[in-house]
């Protein structure tokens, strides 16, 4: 995946970006929110937010549910037919196999017992790594199992944020929470063409996510999307503030600096 923002006339961000350099020019605002480095890191921030998964629990949520629904890990507690309940506890595949293929319907109809297995967990999954649809169930003693695989790839949530690391923390980025930066940023590429006649940034998304097209397509658009209006709302903003007659944000702090000294 890659963003571009350029100083390009014809370009919406650029022509906010114009109208915001000339706020600072004026003095109503920060003079650096008008340049590319800065609103490229905000950009980061926004793809990042886009990709998934939104919050740490959205993504851990997420993992344990992919698993469960995979491998559907029995409770046998929950039953209150002893001899189905006993079958969960004691785990033998070959007698839950006979009893699950000799009732009439119902959930545990032809239910296949498995031991959680990394090789599984991937099979049976879609395209965005949803989990498809299985007659697996997991009894007791193979729980186990499952909750070490569900921990390991509990490790993994937020790798596919961690694929704007690189642009994002050379723009000077400071704002990534520790489970996207704990992946590093090594799974991303950053392009610096400050220094050309048109100034311009790319930012690359090297992950399995920042790859697929259609992802790729949606986290852009939204991230371009919510830049844009957030250009455009504080720009009208400051204007609104200027009408009037206040002073900006910017302004305050700027006299409170010099009443300070």
């Amino acid at each position: 995946m890659i963003v571009t923002i350029q100083e390009l006339k014809q370009d919406e961000l650029a022509m906010r970006l114009e109208a915001i350099r000339k706020l600072g020019m004026r003095g109503l605002v920060d003079p650096s929110l008008g340049t590319v480095p800065v609103q490229a890191r905000l950009l980061c921030e926004d793809a990042m937010f886009y990709t998934p998964p939104r919050n740490k629990k959205q993504g851990t949520d997420r993992v344990k549910l992919d698993y469960n629904n995979i491998f559907h890990p029995l409770q046998f507690e929950k039953f209150r037919v002893p001899s189905i309940a006993k079958l969960i506890y004691n785990g033998n595949h070959t007698s839950w196999e006979k009893f699950a293929s000799n009732r009439n319907a119902g959930e545990l109809y032809n239910t296949q017992p498995v031991t959680p297995n990394e090789e599984l967990h991937k099979a049976w999954r879609d395209e965005r790594g949803r989990a498809r649809k299985t007659r697996f169930v997991t009894l007791r003693p193979d729980q186990s199992k499952m909750r070490e695989l569900v921990k390991a790839s509990l490790e993994h949530v937020g790798w596919a944020k961690s694929g704007w690391l690189t642009g994002y923390l050379a723009l000077g980025g400071t704002r990534a929470p520790e489970w996207v930066t704990r992946h590093g940023s090594q799974n991303g590429t950053y392009i610096d063409g400050l220094q050309s006649d048109n100034p311009y940034v790319e930012l690359y998304n090297n992950t399995r996510w920042g790859r697929r097209k259609d992802e790729a397509t949606r986290i852009l658009n939204d991230a371009l999307t919510r830049r844009s209006k957030s250009m455009r709302s504080f720009y009208e903003k400051t204007m609104e503030l200027v009408a009037n007659g206040e002073p900006t944000t910017w302004q305050t702090q700027q006299a409170a600096l010099v009443a300070a000294t």
